[in-house]
């Protein structure tokens, strides 16, 4: 079943926003110290694209909706948190 099927299936919601359901994805750039042969300069860039509220964690918000009519997955990062005036 998707989620766009819906329509033809009727499910009820048992557990919803339940702490231990909570699946985090996690991005850790490694030391560059450690190691050296890493793109440590790019991989900065990366996260704060990634972790940025306008870029990366917009396009994970929106991720799925068109299809399924419901994102797969939700923005998270501290920045995204703090735009939206949630403490950590």
């Amino acid at each position: 079943m998707v989620l766009s099927e819906g329509a033809g299936i009727k499910l009820d919601i048992l557990v919803e926003k339940d702490k231990a359901m909570l699946n985090f994805i996690t991005l850790i750039p490694v030391n560059p110290k450690k190691f050296p042969r890493a793109n440590y300069r790019d991989t900065m860039t990366f996260v704060k694209w990634l972790t940025h509220p306008d870029k990366g964690q917009k396009i994970i918000s929106a991720f799925g909706k068109d299809k399924y009519g419901s994102p797969l997955f939700f923005p998270d990062s501290r920045e995204w948190r703090k735009k939206k005036g949630i403490k950590d």
